[in-house]
């Protein structure tokens, strides 16, 4: 119960980052948002330097600076893309980012599973009112693909959060 805001943030920060990539995927030149949105692995390394005391080598801030410059190279407007979607995409960077370096704040502190748990149920009920709005039934095809689709999801999340954790 202690480290429930963690788990909150985890939750939070990770369904945020979740639609932040559909806003920009669906809004935004499909290469730009790729590129932006797989930024959360350097954010992750900024936040554990900052809030977690992790250390960082020399070759690591090289490759930061590298991968900032190209992420500003490619949100640069005169691409294919407006700016704004640009801008979530790499929100959905910097939520992801969060959300992953809570995951290392809970090492050791909650089971892996809990936190699979929570995050999978936070996100359930807060895209409830969005799926209600605009519920469609799925024919038997897309049934068993939003089955696979929610598996995979699953088994991702697992890989995942147990490798943030190390």
């Amino acid at each position: 119960l202690r480290f429930q805001p963690y788990l909150f943030g985890r939750s939070f920060f990770g369904f945020l980052g979740v639609i932040a990539l559909f806003y920009a995927s669906n809004h935004a030149a499909q290469a730009d948002v790729s590129i932006l949105s797989k930024m959360s692995p350097f954010v992750t390394t900024l936040l554990a330097f900052f809030f977690l005391k992790e250390k960082i080598t020399k070759v690591q801030i090289a490759a930061l600076i590298i991968a900032f410059v190209g992420a500003f190279i490619v949100a640069n407007p005169s691409f294919n893309s407006n700016v704004w979607p640009l801008v979530v995409a790499f929100l959905c960077a910097l939520c992801s980012g969060v959300a992953h370096t809570m995951l290392s704040v809970l090492k050791g502190k909650a089971d892996a599973m809990t936190v699979i748990l929570h995050f999978s149920a936070f996100s359930m009920v807060a895209a409830l009112p969005f799926m209600i709005a605009d519920f469609v039934m799925p024919n038997l095809g897309e049934f068993i693909l939003l089955l696979l689709i929610g598996l995979f999801a699953a088994g991702g999340q697992v890989s995942l959060t147990y490798a943030f954790r190390m």
